[in-house]
């Protein structure tokens, strides 16, 4: 949905008169404009260096938060690396809606993939640990021997319910003949 002049115009002169970046005004383009206005649920912004990315995603954070009264816990920005999160949640830090600091915690806005995901594994309730090739392999066999022993006693558990001979579990079976 493209937006009306009248409608960037109105956003360019709210941001410039309310929202200052270390008391200097925060001024956007047309196309920057375009895109804060964009209502779309997600969104992707792709532009050659230095033309104004991380402003623009900054400026639409802003106006997520003061026009449409979404609140921080609702926005999530992934950067490609810590650095591009840093800046961004550095750039919030700094940002002033009529002389009051927009957000208490920026830090919670820009992240990268690894970071949320690893906040979503390590939320407090659980112990939690990162493990390598090996320890994968030793988990993963402790799960699948546990689960095959799981099956084979509910297996045999039935077996002999109906009065039948249990199956043999086959690696207790080599286990015994080894």
């Amino acid at each position: 949905m493209s937006k009306t002049r009248s409608q960037i115009k109105s956003l360019q002169s709210w941001f410039e008169t309310h929202v200052s970046d270390e008391g200097k005004p925060y001024l956007l383009d047309p196309h920057q404009s375009a895109i804060v206005l964009d209502n779309h649920k997600n969104c992707l912004v792709t532009a050659r260096a230095g033309s104004g990315k991380t402003r623009t995603l900054v400026a639409k954070i802003v106006y997520l938060l003061a026009h449409e009264n979404i609140k921080p816990d609702e926005i999530i920005v992934f950067a490609f690396n810590r650095k591009a999160a840093l800046e961004i949640n550095a750039r919030l830090e700094k940002i002033t809606i009529d002389g009051q600091t927009l957000l208490e915690d920026p830090r919670a806005i820009a992240t990268t993939f690894h970071s949320f995901a690893y906040r979503l594994v390590d939320d407090g309730t659980l112990s939690t640990r990162l493990v390598d090739e090996t320890d994968e392999e030793k988990i993963i066999t402790a799960c699948v021997n546990k689960l095959v022993d799981e099956y084979y006693a509910e297996e045999a558990k039935k077996a002999l319910e109906k009065g039948r001979q249990p199956k043999s579990h086959p690696a207790k079976t080599a286990a015994l003949t080894s």
